[in-house]
């Protein structure tokens, strides 16, 4: 066997480490924006149950919901499918809390969290 065929062999068989790593890295980038979200979720449902309850002040609903920002970004920047949770969340301040609340619940269910 010469230098080249052995090249070549080694490099076939470097190939499939790589890949399977390669998967396992992309799909533990996926499982952490999920985790972003469902702490992003956790928030919005909290903020939706001091808005049900009638106790709580609009600037605390308000301050929950921004809190769930940060979280929401950082997903929507590992996955496409917590996009529309970050844009509605930008949506927190300019828009009233009982009309953005509901986009929100819809899209943590849309996802499952």
């Amino acid at each position: 066997m010469t230098r080249r065929q052995a090249a070549r062999r080694w490099s076939r068989a470097a190939i499939v480490p790589v890949v399977l790593g390669g998967g396992l890295f992309l799909s533990a980038c996926g499982s952490g924006s999920s985790g972003l979200a469902k702490q992003a979720c956790g928030y919005i449902h909290k903020a939706s149950e001091l808005q049900s309850s009638g106790t709580a002040s609009a600037g605390r609903v308000t301050r929950e919901l921004q809190l769930a920002g940060p979280d929401a970004a950082d997903a929507a920047g590992s996955s496409s499918a917590w996009q529309a949770l970050s844009a509605n969340l930008n949506e927190v301040g300019s828009v009233p809390n009982h009309v953005v609340l509901p986009a929100l619940r819809a899209d943590c269910s849309a996802v499952g969290a």
